[in-house]
């Protein structure tokens, strides 16, 4: 190789040397900004999923006050309801026990009456027996 060549080939290699160095330094500055790039995008994706957390924390809060009212209210529909229908059982069976006693005093009565009809069918049961013996003993 001549001096010329060889300064040529050195000259060459320099000028690859100064490309390869240019294109690493703007590599650099692409993959820094890049990285600045994702770093905001990373911080305002960040705030955002705070945001949405904060958001869903207070909907979360919300929807269990709502559902503890609903709760509550539910709770006193069924405890109204329910004293209402203890108030018609007892209501209801208060009447039955009356009605009940009613009954027993019915047949109490009814007893009484029986009693009475039986002691007239014996009297008249031996007023026809006397009858019918009187006849048969010539009397009229």
């Amino acid at each position: 190789m001549t001096g010329e060549e060889m300064e040529r080939a050195i000259e060459f290699l320099l000028q690859s040397q100064a490309n390869t160095e240019a294109r690493l330094q703007a590599y650099a500055e692409t993959q820094s900004e890049f990285i600045q790039i994702a770093l905001t995008a990373i911080q305002a994706l960040s705030e955002k999923l705070t945001r949405t957390d904060e958001r869903l924390s207070e909907r979360l809060a919300q929807s269990d006050e709502r559902f503890k009212e609903m709760l509550r209210q539910s709770e006193e529909r069924f405890n109204e309801r329910l004293r209402l229908t203890d108030e018609r059982l007892n209501r209801l069976a208060e009447e039955t026990d009356q009605r009940f006693r009613q009954t027993d005093e019915r047949f109490k009565q009814t007893d009484e009456r029986l009693k009475q009809t039986d002691e007239r069918l014996n009297r008249l049961a031996d007023l026809v027996e006397r009858h019918i013996s009187g006849q048969r003993d010539g009397s009229p």
